[in-house]
């Protein structure tokens, strides 16, 4: 039969159209999670007045204190958790939030598991460890 030749599936397209929209996702995703990241270092004023007494001690400290920043305060914590728990599974990611002076730095399990994570507190003004713990 002439003229009835199967049509081939254009591939190349597909596989063209394909990377572009990854690259596209990957773009809105790498820009939300560099902004997230810039957030996260910024350096957060330190109230002496009102911060944790086992974190108030005289020294010449930088003003917002040795761990200034949310993304500070992970990577310290992260170091000390790492050594301590091997499986960091339950170390990240992490999660921090400061109050009186004191970072609390918690990690988080995978969707769907069940029992404790990592925990771990510290001064924001000298980087004293106050508690390491494992949730249940």
């Amino acid at each position: 039969m002439m003229g009835t030749e199967p049509r081939q599936f254009p591939w190349p397209l597909v596989v063209v159209v394909g990377a572009l929209a990854l690259a596209a996702g990957y773009g809105l995703r790498s820009a939300e999670f560099h902004q997230e990241r810039q957030q996260e270092s910024q350096p957060r004023s330190l109230d002496r007045q009102h911060q944790d007494p086992r974190c108030a001690e005289a020294g010449d400290f930088p003003a917002d204190g040795v761990v200034g920043s949310e993304a500070i305060a992970k990577d310290v914590a992260y170091r000390y958790l790492k050594s301590v728990y091997l499986d960091d599974r339950h170390i990240r990611p992490m999660r921090a939030t400061l109050k009186s002076g004191v970072w609390a730095v918690r990690g988080t399990l995978p969707e769907g598991w069940i029992g404790g994570v990592a925990e771990i507190d510290l001064c924001q003004s000298n980087g004293r460890v106050l508690t390491i713990a494992h949730g249940q």
